[in-house]
């Protein structure tokens, strides 16, 4: 947290006038919620988003925005943290014996995360790890594999 008392500008808007959401509320609130939803509803693809997991995105959400604030306003508006933490979760939560690929676990997940939470905030890029089969796409894969071996 002692990025974002050096950077607070940056994470949080200090104008009374203002009556829209701070950004890094609106971005822990978003991962938290995404985070309790699938706790709620008993969801595989939340499986790695708690505990230690839940609070090192959290820290590497607020690093990352401090280090981007005008990307994450650019390019995480609306919804678009959550199809990125979904999309990843979704890959996570796929099981060795479903499709022949390696399980991956938290850390896995942090890492993933990331690698393209940075490039979401420079470029609004998010890959689309799983295809409309509910399947590992193959680009998803290769980018993946591509991020663990860097």
């Amino acid at each position: 947290m002692q990025f974002s008392r050096k950077n607070p500008g940056r994470l949080f808007k200090f104008d009374d006038n203002d009556t829209g959401d701070h950004l890094a509320e609106y971005l822990i609130k978003s991962l938290l919620t995404h985070a309790a939803d699938g706790l709620k509803a008993n969801r595989a693809d939340t499986g790695v988003l708690i505990g230690q997991t839940l609070r090192d995105a959290v820290l590497t959400t607020l690093r990352q925005v401090a280090s981007n604030a005008a990307g994450a306003k650019a390019h995480l508006s609306g919804d678009r943290i959550i199809e990125l933490v979904k999309a990843i979760s979704e890959r996570v939560a796929v099981k060795r014996e479903d499709v022949g690929l390696p399980d991956l676990g938290s850390k896995v997940w942090l890492a993933i995360y990331r690698s393209l939470l940075a490039r979401a905030l420079t470029t609004g890029e998010i890959p689309k790890l799983i295809g409309d089969d509910n399947k590992p796409t193959p680009e998803g894969e290769a980018l993946i594999k591509k991020l663990l071996a860097a």
